[in-house]
């Protein structure tokens, strides 16, 4: 008996998700908006999708994870080719969904134990590289025909490298690319702590086929060289994410992750003339734990805008000067070692800023001293922004 009644209830359950999944969808097609906010749920394994023009709000109105029965952990999503690709950490897999219904339409299988994090279009394509945190690798994938071009590991013997101790995994998180140049940040994460962190630098030859490793440099070396004093934390630099700017490669360090050991994150600025040699070209001491990720730039303006624990940061990436760093945070959270800030966008004079912990999603006025505007349930866990105009 008490099994039959669990089967009721569970059916019940599904079947009240799925209605109300459907019925936030319809309402949402049916509007035909020109431009939405998507937001990614990491908790909830959906898709959320604010429209800017009437302020509206559609909560979970498509699933991810159709490719297996274990947990998603969707992390990053991208678009290209009129459709929408989302990471799937858990299942180790891409999907594909049709930007204009979202529906779900294929998906790669990367390898067990890969831990995709960051999807990075290579050659103004559908080419990509992706980052897998579990596997030290990079592989290279056609998203127009769902495949694997190839994958190359992230340090070894014939390359060239000065990090200590290759017994230690390198946990790529971050990656840009520059023309057939390919950059990966890894962590470096030794299981009891952090290890210098490095980025490793691929060439990408044959029509952006083939994927190859050039060398591994050490960032904290490099940091103690330029700066003149040993970085001494035992969380190391802990890089996150990697942009491309004025031939410069933005590494952004969130260091302590803004916790009780140290307030230091920072912006290491390398000049890239040469792209396989990077030189130290600028340290930022932004503090706190700036993270970075996708579609975060004022590009009119020249503003990087970076999401962390604690509160949002910025600095002007043209002059390379800070403007909010961890004393003067934007959108300050009322716990700086809990309050998570996951991702954030920037478009149109507004900052979308993905709050993690409260399950909400944040609208700041970044042309007027930073005043919010809304703070809107989005979904569980929301994470990874992405702007859409059709």
């Amino acid at each position: 008996m008490k099994k039959l009644f669990f089967f009721f209830v569970t059916s019940l359950i599904l079947l009240s998700c799925e209605e109300e999944i459907q019925s936030d969808y319809q309402k949402y097609m049916d509007k035909n908006y020109s431009e939405v906010l998507f937001i990614l749920n990491g908790e909830a394994e959906s898709f959320s999708a604010y429209a800017p023009s009437d302020g509206a709000m559609y909560r979970d109105i498509q699933l991810v994870g159709f490719s297996g029965s274990s947990e998603a952990w969707p992390k990053d999503i991208l678009y290209t080719n009129d459709s929408i690709y989302v990471v799937n950490s858990g299942q180790n897999t891409i999907e594909r969904f049709n930007a204009a219904t979202l529906d779900y339409e294929d998906d790669l299988y990367l390898d067990n134990g890969f831990n995709p994090m960051t999807l990075c279009l290579v050659g103004g394509g559908t080419r990509a590289a992706i980052s897998g945190y579990g596997a030290d690798q990079v592989k290279l994938v056609d998203l127009d025909l769902m495949t694997i071009l190839d994958s190359a590991n992230v340090y070894g013997s014939t390359a060239e490298t000065n990090a200590t101790d290759d017994s230690y995994d390198r946990n790529p998180t971050g990656l840009a690319a520059a023309g057939t140049t390919l950059y990966a940040s890894n962590i470096r994460y030794s299981g009891t702590g952090f290890r210098e962190a490095t980025i490793s630098i691929f060439s990408i030859d044959g029509a952006y086929g083939t994927l190859n490793l050039v060398k591994e440099i050490n960032l904290e070396e490099m940091y103690d060289t330029f700066s003149g004093e040993s970085y001494t934390s035992d969380y190391g630099l802990n890089p996150q994410s990697l942009f491309v700017l004025n031939e410069k490669l933005h590494v952004i360090c969130t260091g302590t992750n803004g916790g009780s050991e140290g307030d230091d994150g920072k912006i290491l600025i390398l000049d890239i003339t040469d792209s396989t040699s990077p030189t130290m070209h600028k340290v930022l001491e932004i503090g706190g734990s700036p993270e970075g990720f996708r579609s975060s730039m004022d590009t009119l303006n020249g503003v990087m805008y970076l999401a962390g624990v604690g509160g949002v940061q910025s600095y002007d990436y043209v002059n390379e000067t800070i403007l909010h760093d961890s004393r003067d945070l934007i959108l300050a959270g009322s716990d700086s070692t809990l309050d998570y800030y996951s991702h954030v966008l920037y478009n149109n004079g507004i900052l979308y800023v993905s709050d993690w912990t409260h399950d909400k999603l944040n609208l700041i006025d970044v042309s007027s001293n930073d005043e919010p505007i809304d703070s809107i349930t989005c979904g569980d866990g929301p994470g990874a922004l992405l702007y859409l105009t059709y």
